[in-house]
């Protein structure tokens, strides 16, 4: 047996990523993020790219940080730290529903100047060469 069916009218196609998008829950990166009125606080970096990121961080610190709240963002990538980005949070992860217990936040980066780009292209390039080079560490 076999069935027909009509060719849909029209077809929608999405595309979430614009660009390349680097996975560092390996590594060890520090993301340090600021409110303007000052609410600061360290996370773990998990992506970045040169549109957005995810962080893991503690939930008990992270209260303020609800969708679309903007903040400054500063990523430690050793021996070099980023100048001060503007991001938005675009969406957190409920602590209960991840693993750890921590919460894991996105970020998009809406506002990037050329230089800004440039300099963030540079740090995800390095991040994923650093990530290449990797080797776990092994405990005997």
């Amino acid at each position: 047996p076999h069935y027909r069916a009509p060719f849909p009218v029209t077809i929608e196609y999405q595309q979430q990523r614009h660009a390349h998008r680097v996975s560092l829950s390996k590594l060890a990166v520090s993301v340090h993020i600021q409110t303007p009125k000052g609410q600061q606080l360290e996370a773990r970096l998990l992506d970045l790219s040169v549109g957005g990121m995810r962080v893991r961080v503690d939930p008990k610190r992270a209260q303020w940080l609800q969708a679309s709240r903007v903040v400054h963002v500063v990523i430690d990538t050793q021996p070099f730290s980023s100048e001060p980005i503007t991001a938005v949070v675009s969406h957190t992860l409920d602590y209960e529903n991840s693993q750890s217990g921590d919460l894991i936040i996105g970020f998009q980066f809406h506002t990037l100047n050329a230089k800004e780009r440039a300099q963030l292209s540079h740090q995800v390039a390095g991040l994923e060469r650093r990530l290449m080079r990797w080797v776990p560490e092994t405990h005997s």
